[in-house]
């Protein structure tokens, strides 16, 4: 489909000044199709402004205000506590926010980095890094979260997962008294959120095929919240939800946006809307195998395994097992690959 005149573009601006707002060129009077190209344009400003709101001043900046309140989505601060391992934050200048778009939008221009745009065209594989950024003048902070290796037992692994996840929601709801906690579940990561020992109201949410699992989960361990069943037969918000999703995620992973907008209004807005994602890396074997993509290890492996005929197949995996390898590669991965899940909801 090709890309009619009334495209967005920075508005011109004085020499030596960088354009600071958006506008659309005027189209021709629309008859027909344009119709509705007209009315999605409409819906995409809204977008737009929805991702380039007010900007919050602070005098320094962390990610637990970033990440435990709701409104802004682009703050100016004179630094930045603490260095994240996993949730993306952006940086231009003195100016940050989770969402690179916002960043883009707020700086009124985009100055393409040559480096991301060449490693997307040389290569295969599906998922595009998050260690650079498509814009050169915006970075992102932090790297992979480094492990001391300390931990040793599993139970004691799964004692402090659980934990960590009480001391988290427990802080969230103690910044927002009297908020409706919605747990969106699926039928795996997302169930854990269930046995939290939630304070404020809880309302359970989940689609098809998972539903049920989610009803039988909750009924073994004797939960009695309420659960409502989403469905996904409505479009009017798809403009905004490709907007937002920015190409960062298949749109399979966007749903149900106009039912949960619909639950946020008849709350009053009161309400924080939680979900469980990318568990397996932390929560099975699977970790082993987690990584951004087939690389030299891997393919060290099986040439070794090829050279020897098998034989010395045993012998690397347990050299594997009880190195720090495959560790590493996992959390590269999640700063690398899961993390641009995160930020894309």
């Amino acid at each position: 489909m090709s890309e009619p005149s009334g495209r967005f573009e920075p508005v011109p601006a004085p020499p030596g000044t960088p354009p600071r707002r958006w506008a659309r060129k005027t189209p021709p009077v629309p008859t027909g199709p344009r119709l509705e190209w007209v009315a999605w344009t409409n819906r995409a400003v809204a977008g737009v402004e929805l991702l380039s709101g007010p900007v919050q001043e602070c005098a320094v900046l962390s990610e637990s205000a970033m990440w435990s309140q709701h409104g802004p989505t682009v703050w100016k601060a004179a630094g930045f506590e603490g260095t994240p391992h996993f949730y993306p934050v952006y940086q231009h200048g003195d100016h940050y926010s989770y969402s690179l778009l916002s960043l883009i939008l707020n700086k009124g221009c985009l100055r393409l980095n040559p480096a991301v745009v060449s490693e997307i065209a040389n290569r295969t594989y599906p998922y595009q890094s998050g260690a650079a950024t498509l814009d050169r003048e915006i970075i992102r902070l932090g790297g992979p979260v480094h492990s001391s290796r300390e931990i040793r037992s599993p139970e004691e692994f799964a004692r402090r997962v659980a934990s960590g996840m009480c001391a988290d929601s427990a802080d969230i709801e103690r910044r927002n008294p009297g908020y409706t906690n919605v747990l969106m579940c699926g039928g795996r990561d997302s169930l854990n959120m269930l046995l939290v020992p939630w304070r404020n109201p809880v309302l359970v949410v989940s689609a098809p095929p998972n539903h049920e699992l989610v009803r039988a989960f909750m009924a073994e361990n004797g939960l009695a919240f309420d659960l409502i069943e989403l469905d996904d037969l409505d479009a009017s918000l798809l403009e905004v939800e490709v907007l937002v999703n920015v190409c960062r995620n298949d749109l399979a992973h966007c749903r149900w946006a106009p039912q949960l907008a619909r639950l946020a209004r008849e709350l009053s807005g009161r309400v924080i809307f939680w979900k469980g994602q990318l568990g397996s890396p932390f929560m099975t074997a699977k970790w082993k195998h987690y990584c951004h993509e087939r690389d030299r290890l891997a393919e060290l492996t099986d040439r070794i395994v090829r050279l020897t005929g098998g034989r010395g197949k045993h012998r690397l995996r347990r050299w594997l097992d009880e190195s720090s390898i495959l560790q590493r590669r996992c959390l590269s991965a999640c700063w690398e690959r899961g993390a641009m899940w995160q930020g894309a909801h």
